[in-house]
């Protein structure tokens, strides 16, 4: 019972899921991994890394890294970025732009040096201290965090971070009102390209190219309301006003309907400033579902693409939902086939 025959060269899984109105089904996972090399086809990585059956954070616990490969009602695919952004070349400056395009998808991103938000006299400016040096692209180096400059009497407690960055830095809710006299707020290195920090005005927002953990402000209210009528009415299924965009952990402008084969280039995120161009593979993956008497074919729907620039590792997940309401325990076995596949090289 439960069993998944794997017949592909990737890592597969079966497991049991509701929906969010709480029906049942039976979701497969195909996690299919890629080594990147410059000028070649990605290459099937030699040993494929298990499906992710949980969330992974960080070391703290604070940072989502990867969402679970168990996302079949996620309405696009995720792309997700991991990595360290690379100034383009031995000259120093004080900021460069770095990220990626996808098919019709540009995300593009600008690391900068040490800066800081000065009130001289009467008057914020910002001060540059350095210049840009290789980054982790990381929650940790866009705006967010505790606020730097709080008032007597206000709470020390959650109220005193942002919420849409628990985990980041150089953040003030009214930088022009609290900066003090010869005080300064410390600035963090990585914003959206366009969206830069200006004296006096409210702060940027945070601006990352990884998952957004699901307890964060910007993707908590899409789960809905957990209040009394739910408790009443609802409970243990998902509130009437659940967004099914909360299953989404990439940033808004990093999703998009994926098929495979879109064009991708990444950029500054080597060493010495050359892009690099690949194409997503092509595959078409099937699976066979015994359900009692009955065998359910489906294909398999591509829900995240990861690219870790560091590891040149692309990881493109894989999808597919059998509705079983009230028929789990029948659910005998899936057979997960790749059916076809361009624009990719075997180990």
């Amino acid at each position: 019972m439960w069993e998944t025959r794997n017949t592909t060269p990737f890592a597969a899984q079966g497991y049991l899921e509701r929906d969010p109105a709480g029906r049942e089904h039976w979701v497969g996972a195909v996690r299919a991994s890629f080594d990147l090399a410059a000028g070649a086809l990605p290459r099937v990585t030699p040993e494929q890394p298990p499906v992710r059956l949980a969330q992974c954070f960080d070391d703290s616990g604070q940072e989502l890294i990867e969402e679970s490969d168990f996302a079949p009602f996620r309405p696009e695919a995720d792309i997700v970025l991991r990595g360290t952004a690379h100034p383009p070349g031995p000259r120093q400056t004080g900021a460069f732009s770095f990220g990626f395009l996808i098919g019709r998808i540009r995300r593009e991103m600008v690391c900068h040096g040490p800066r800081r938000m000065a009130r001289r006299g009467t008057a914020l400016a910002v001060e540059t201290l350095g210049p840009a040096v290789a980054t982790p692209i990381s929650w940790r180096e866009t705006f967010g965090g505790r606020e730097r400059f709080p008032r007597t009497g206000e709470p020390e407690g959650p109220d005193a971070l942002n919420r849409d960055n628990p985990v980041g830095r150089g953040w003030s809710v009214d930088p022009a009102g609290r900066i003090p006299q010869g005080g300064a707020l410390d600035l963090p290195p990585i914003e959206v390209a366009g969206d830069t920090v200006v004296p006096g005005a409210p702060l940027p927002a945070p601006a990352g190219c990884g998952a957004i953990a699901p307890h964060w402000a910007v993707r908590l209210p899409l789960a809905g309301r957990f209040d009394a009528r739910w408790e009443a009415e609802r409970h243990p299924l998902m509130p009437e006003d659940f967004d099914a965009r909360f299953f989404h952990a990439a940033p808004a402008a990093q999703r998009a309907p994926l098929v495979g084969g879109e064009p991708m280039r990444l950029v500054n995120l080597v060493p010495g400033g050359v892009p690099v161009d690949f194409r997503l593979p092509q595959l078409l993956i099937d699976a066979q579902t015994r359900i009692g008497r009955d065998l359910v074919e489906t294909r398999m729907r591509l829900v995240a693409v990861i690219v870790d620039a560091d590891r040149a590792r692309l990881t493109m997940v894989y999808n597919t939902a059998v509705p079983c309401p009230g028929r789990d325990a029948e659910v005998a076995y899936s057979r997960v086939r790749l059916r076809q596949a361009s624009g990719m090289v075997r180990a």
